[in-house]
């Protein structure tokens, strides 16, 4: 393998997580706790709750592409000034 072709399979990024977790969407995205909770009670986006039957509290992640979907959609209504 040359110098070139090792350089062009690696990447400098990497790879970004298909879910995310709460905390990390609100961190990225700039969005509050609860206004995030109300869109994913809304069904705004996708989202899995990981919890073991018996288990009181889970670990919420958010599917980033239908996360990311949803904001496009949004900004796409919206009038640029």
């Amino acid at each position: 393998m040359s110098i070139d072709e090792a350089s062009q399979t690696r990447t400098d990024a990497p790879p970004r997580p298909v879910y995310i977790r709460v905390t990390e969407a609100c961190r990225e995205y700039s969005l509050s706790r609860s206004k995030l909770y109300q869109m994913i009670n809304a069904g705004k986006f996708r989202s899995v709750s990981l919890r073991e039957p018996g288990q009181v509290r889970a670990t919420r992640l958010i599917n980033r592409a239908s996360l990311e979907a949803y904001i496009d959609s949004l900004a796409e209504g919206s009038v640029n000034f």
